[in-house]
């Protein structure tokens, strides 16, 4: 009798634990790239913030950068940007908010992606933007690229323009032009590390997609696979830090609040990558808004391969 409640007992602890492990433990396995692809990183603006306002186990004593990105990927395929940053229409954008809105989102403006591209390059090398989300801050730019696609999710693409994706995060006059071209993403049922759906971009393992919603409804990550083995994983806002991804930490309270649309989906989503991170410690996460972690990505012109 001892012998069977012992078991049971046993079955029903592991049961209870497993359900509260993330989604998905099975990793698939992972082969580098061949594929010479390059990542290189456009920083658009910068302001400075206590680290206790990035998230909830930050320090009092310690300053955060907290930086806006656009992701220059060259691949043999085609060339495309993970995001925009601020665009040449940034300061008419921060002027269509009410205060303190403008005053919260003021940055300093460094650079514009779209002027960046043509310097060194063509705006024309740039086949489409990829967007983590429709947030003001990184579709700023779309404007600027006016030939390019542009990608999203088809969940992130109805709720940017429903009436519930309000202002200041979502300015649709950044987006709600006629003439942009979009190209809805659909995910694959195809496990990639421990993430249920991918999609992989080329077909070559060199930039993998998966779902991370939670801050929007639609928001994605991104893999890149680098030939030398080096691998990142930018997460959007999933996180503002990758401090916190290290401590499984969420976002301010106030900051959650204010940002984040799905507060239960963003701690499922956290704990996942948490965890990614934790049993890879070569992968590079790299939130958008962490300058600690993306200025050690090489600077636009120069990429890293």
């Amino acid at each position: 009798m001892f012998k069977k409640v012992t078991v049971s007992f046993l079955v029903i602890l592991l049961a209870s634990c497993a359900s509260k492990l993330p989604a998905s433990y099975i990793y698939v396995p992972y082969s580098a790239s061949k594929v010479k692809v390059g990542v290189s990183v456009i920083e658009t603006g910068y302001t400075c913030a206590n680290e206790s306002f990035i998230h909830e186990k930050g320090s009092l004593f310690s300053t955060h950068r907290s930086n806006n990105i656009a992701v220059y990927i060259k691949h043999p395929k085609g060339d495309f940007l993970f995001d925009t940053g601020f665009g040449s229409d940034y300061q008419d954008q921060l002027d269509n908010m009410a205060w303190p809105s403008c005053a919260i989102n003021s940055h300093k403006h460094t650079k514009i992606a779209g002027n960046e591209v043509d310097a060194f390059g063509s705006k024309e090398d740039i086949n489409f933007i990829l967007l983590s989300h429709l947030h003001w801050d990184h579709v700023s730019g779309i404007n600027d690229f006016p030939d390019a696609e542009v990608w999203t999710t088809k969940a992130e693409y109805d709720f940017a323009f429903s009436d519930d994706a309000k202002k200041p995060a979502f300015l649709k006059t950044d987006y709600n032009d006629p003439t942009i071209k979009w190209n809805l993403i659909t995910f694959d049922s195809i496990p990639y590390e421990n993430f249920d759906r991918s999609l992989d971009l080329y077909d070559d393992g060199s930039i993998i997609l998966v779902p991370l919603p939670g801050h929007t409804p639609g928001s994605l990550g991104m893999f890149v696979n680098l030939a030398s083995g080096t691998r990142y994983f930018f997460i959007g806002d999933l996180s503002f830090s990758e401090e916190a991804i290290q401590k499984n930490a969420e976002k301010n309270f106030f900051a959650k609040a204010v940002v984040d649309e799905e507060h239960k989906v963003v701690r499922q989503e956290l704990n996942r990558v948490s965890f990614l991170a934790k049993k890879k410690p070569e992968l590079i996460v790299v939130p958008s808004h962490d300058g600690s972690i993306s200025l050690k990505i090489k600077q636009y012109p120069e990429f890293e391969y």
